[in-house]
């Protein structure tokens, strides 16, 4: 069965690139451009850095250079926050120098060094492990640099954070899972990724949604994330085998709500009860709300292009000398079958 998985997840991959690369050729902004600016945070010339930041106006005398960093651009998340950080820059006549650490903390501080090198002016950054990137944060800080965080919190003083509410975001998605089963049933909790504050504060969202349904038995089981959507796939499978009476198995993310999907569709049979409670609000995952025939019955929506957006242009703001608030939200919401035509429609 995990041979099949595995099979039916590559094919998907492989169509999913696919689909990328044709977007790409429409629009002009492709994959190469994108793994371009990726090699110039590495230190390598780039010929399309500003086709790919959006502003010819970055060579320019005066104008602000940005380093940008992502943990991953394989999830529809963090390419959102790619956008609304380009766009913002855009508007901004800001260079953006672009890396991308592929969930690899080392490797990812090792970016933000040449970042440092390049004598860039502001960093805006994805961090998924607050502990490993408070050194580097921390010497580009004393470089001089303004270093704006978006999504993951960083365990040290930085001049902005910008992020969804993520416990608030677990508090919805754990109180709708009560509501669901009318406060009784068992729930599989698939946490991921230690370390990572983002992951944590939503967990700790999901136990505190949950608190009010003393009947509803709660299980956690953890996978590190580094097979992503195949692996989480096997941990679900391997924890339905184990116990294939849970109602609702609640996610944290779109790689992990993805895999759950799959091992309960490819074992449907067996499986085909349970239900999933997804995080993040791509395509595929509105659509298959939207049949009412899917086992995703909701998922928590975030807005990472207005994520990247506002850490951009909080970064810029205090290049210029402006003050800015420590903490900017943004808002999640819960979308269900009930709701996700008004959701889909704005």
């Amino acid at each position: 069965m995990k041979k099949i998985i595995g099979i039916v997840l590559t094919v998907i991959c492989v169509l999913s690139l696919a689909a990328c690369g044709g977007k790409a050729a429409e629009s002009g902004a492709g994959e190469n451009n994108e793994a371009e600016t990726v090699n110039e945070a590495g230190g390598e010339a780039s010929d399309s850095m500003d086709e790919t930041s959006g502003d010819a106006a970055g060579e320019e005398e005066g104008t602000f250079k940005v380093g940008s960093l992502y943990a991953t651009l394989s999830i529809d998340f963090c390419k959102g926050m790619q956008e609304g950080v380009n766009e913002a820059a855009a508007e901004n006549g800001v260079q953006i120098i672009e890396g991308v650490y592929d969930i690899d903390a080392n490797k990812g501080s090792e970016i933000i060094q040449n970042f440092i090198n390049q004598k860039v002016d502001a960093i805006v950054m994805q961090a998924i492990d607050s502990e490993a990137f408070a050194p580097s944060v921390e010497a580009a800080k004393e470089a001089g640099i303004v270093v704006v965080a978006i999504d993951g919190r960083v365990n040290t003083q930085v001049d902005c954070w910008v992020a969804s509410d993520n416990t608030e975001g677990g508090i919805l998605s754990g109180d709708f899972i009560g509501q669901y089963l009318n406060g009784e049933g068992e729930v599989l909790i698939i946490t991921s990724e230690p370390g990572n504050v983002t992951m944590v504060e939503r967990n700790n969202g999901f136990h505190t949604g949950l608190e009010k349904y003393p009947n509803i038995k709660i299980t956690e089981v953890m996978d590190d994330g580094q097979n992503g959507v195949e692996g989480y796939s096997e941990t679900v499978e391997n924890a339905l085998n184990a116990n294939p009476n849970y109602d609702v198995i609640i996610t944290g993310y779109s790689d992990v709500t993805n895999g759950a999907l799959a091992a309960i569709e490819m074992n449907i049979e067996r499986f085909g009860e349970i239900k999933v409670m997804g995080y993040d609000a791509d395509e595929a995952m509105l659509e298959k709300i939207a049949s009412g025939e899917s086992p995703l019955i909701g998922t928590i929506a975030q807005e990472p292009k207005v994520i990247g957006r506002l850490g951009l242009e909080n970064a810029y703001k205090v290049l210029k000398g402006e003050t800015v608030e420590e903490e900017v939200g943004a808002e999640v919401s819960l979308i269900t079958f009930e709701n996700i035509s008004e959701y889909m429609a704005q």
